[in-house]
């Protein structure tokens, strides 16, 4: 609870200005890839589903991508009708993001990753479902897509993607985390 509310103070601060407008969005190329093939998404909203907008409100349940009997890498794609700056980009999920690069034909290759610039981030290298990941863009960072990535192991209990929400920046942000020692010094407990 005091995440969402921190989170929502965050968002009306000056400064966070979102980088996207809804007629940005390019609905004709939301799609996610899976099992050696590119489709659709289910969505019937497009991009809008999950992509925060001004004046726009996102489904609360956000979406699962690349659904499959199989495990490996899936792909979730929000494209752009033209080139949008972006900074940083706030997700709830998602997997790992990557940004298509200027000189990549539109919409972009799902599954070639040297057509993708990866977004950095601190922590683990997916954001898990319920997950807020602030991704930082290299300086100057101008593209015509998203892509979200998830690689699904055997040993998960469902295979699918999901991306919860996405809110893009034209700033770059840094999320920096307070960090402590694991012990004190002269302590064998952690500090509080």
């Amino acid at each position: 609870m005091i995440r969402r509310f921190l989170l929502a103070v965050v968002l009306v601060a000056p400064g966070f200005e979102n980088a996207l407008d809804a007629g940005a969005l390019d609905a004709a190329t939301f799609a996610e890839w899976v099992d050696g093939s590119e489709r659709p998404t289910t969505s019937k909203r497009g991009p809008a589903h999950i992509v925060s907008t001004p004046g726009s409100a996102i489904e609360w349940q956000g979406l699962r991508y690349g659904d499959s009997k199989n495990p490996g890498p899936r792909h979730l794609r929000v494209g752009f009708k033209g080139p949008v700056a972006i900074g940083s980009v706030l997700t709830k999920g998602g997997g790992r993001l990557s940004v298509l690069k200027p000189d990549a034909a539109y919409p972009g290759d799902l599954q070639k990753d040297d057509q993708w610039v990866a977004a950095e981030r601190l922590g683990r290298d997916e954001a898990a479902d319920d997950e807020f990941r602030l991704w930082t863009l290299p300086p100057g960072t101008s593209t015509r897509a998203l892509r979200f990535t998830h690689d699904a192991k055997p040993a998960d209990p469902a295979y699918a993607g999901y991306l919860g929400g996405v809110y893009a920046l034209t700033e770059r942000f840094a999320n920096i985390p307070r960090r402590f020692p694991s012990r004190a010094p002269g302590t064998s407990t952690p500090p509080s």
